[in-house]
């Protein structure tokens, strides 16, 4: 019973992780159009793999805030809790999503001595001048 409780909640964990890793634009004047940015893999120097997925017939700029997590230079986790959340850094970046078409791109996070290594990509938000 105790491997199957265990089972559960890895699973669970995992179908969370997933799915905050995904940040979906719905595309201005796109007849129902979408841009969806997911995290595909990290590396602890800060080197982001991404997939881009675009369903539009136009190209479009998007920018995305990428929340993360790390550890600093003595390889101490920075997240704080407060209130029972996490407190995580975050940058904007940006790309341009050619017309229907699915690529993957690779973006670097600018990491400081308070975020010395990456250790997750927690949540991906599609922002930008033509997101709903």
């Amino acid at each position: 019973m105790k491997k199957f409780l265990i089972i559960l909640i890895a699973f669970l964990g995992i179908s969370y992780s997933a799915n905050a890793q995904t940040g979906e634009c719905r595309v201005q004047n796109g007849n129902g159009a979408t841009v969806l940015v997911s995290v595909e893999g990290w590396e602890a120097d800060g080197t982001v793999y991404l997939s881009i997925n675009s369903d539009c017939d136009d190209f479009v700029n998007v920018q995305f805030v990428l929340k993360y997590r790390g550890n600093n230079s003595e390889g101490i986790p920075t997240s704080v809790p407060l209130r029972n959340s996490w407190i995580f850094d975050s940058q904007i970046l940006a790309t341009t999503a050619k017309p229907n078409r699915t690529e993957t791109i690779t973006k670097k996070i600018v990491l400081d001595r308070v975020i010395a290594t990456l250790t997750s990509v927690e949540e991906v938000e599609v922002i930008g001048a033509r997101c709903e």
